[in-house]
């Protein structure tokens, strides 16, 4: 929804609330504008390079010692709006952010902390979560950054999200661990690049599935990344990470879920 072809031009517009971002044959571009500005009053049209909160990095790089075009899509600072937004809302410092390679807690580390506060009583303190007030305003934002060119985050918040009504101390440490990652990981980018004829690219659609990764319901989550490909081409679209809402047997059944989520 909200993008538009225009079939003469061959030109891609995407429209979201004021953003307007056009793609398409370079000498169609004015054309394109040049229709949009008969109607609407807009700003003078410049070449890509903030939109929507990320910053669009156009250049070359070399595929087979062919150079080719490159977008680097760079939600930097954004993301560090993120992590000072979390540190300001749980009152916390930048040093308590380790240095941390992935989004996630270890499960075995979790689980032996579990039954450490189940033997101090289900009324314990100890097992309330203190940042459930804050966790859905920063799990949101950062989300947008997941969604627009950070797929690596996209897992971490949606088990977070499904959280927020029965937040506790586990969700307060993941949460962090999750900013702390995102903390070093800030000059991570999402980067595609197109060296082929439209005739020559074709659609790579992927789709895969843990087992039963939520201990809680036994459901898995379902993992798809689509992207437009060719001998000197990788273009990333899309990707989406989504907790399965039937609880499957085996690994197969899993992946014929994600498999039909993805198609």
């Amino acid at each position: 929804s909200s993008v538009y072809r225009h079939p003469k031009l061959n030109s891609l517009l995407m429209v979201y609330v004021d953003g307007f971002k056009m793609s398409g044959p370079s000498e169609n571009l004015s054309k394109g504008w040049q229709l949009i500005r008969k109607h609407i009053k807009t700003d003078k049209p410049l070449p890509a390079g903030k939109c929507l909160g990320c910053d669009h990095l156009i250049g070359t790089t070399k595929v087979g010692g062919k150079s080719v075009k490159q977008i680097e899509y760079d939600m930097q600072p954004f993301l560090e709006q993120c992590v000072q937004a979390y540190l300001t809302a749980s009152k916390k410092d930048r040093k308590t952010l380790k240095r941390a390679a992935t989004p996630f807690l270890d499960d075995n580390v979790l689980e032996k902390e579990q039954q450490a506060l189940d033997a101090q009583g289900p009324d314990s303190n100890a097992k309330k979560g203190v940042l459930q007030p804050i966790a859905a305003s920063i799990l949101m934002k950062v989300l947008y950054a997941a969604r627009l060119a950070r797929f690596d985050l996209l897992k971490a918040v949606g088990n977070l999200a499904s959280k927020i009504t029965k937040w506790d101390h586990t969700c307060d440490r993941q949460l962090h661990r999750l900013i702390s990652y995102i903390d070093s990981t800030l000059e991570y980018r999402l980067k595609g690049h197109i060296g082929d004829r439209a005739e020559d690219l074709s659609i790579g659609l992927y789709s895969d599935a843990d087992f039963a990764s939520d201990k809680e319901t036994s459901r898995s989550t379902t993992g798809v990344f689509i992207a437009l490909e060719g001998p000197n081409t990788f273009f990333p679209l899309n990707a989406i990470s989504k907790k399965q809402s039937v609880v499957s047997h085996s690994t197969p059944e899993a992946e014929i879920v994600a498999a039909d989520h993805a198609l």
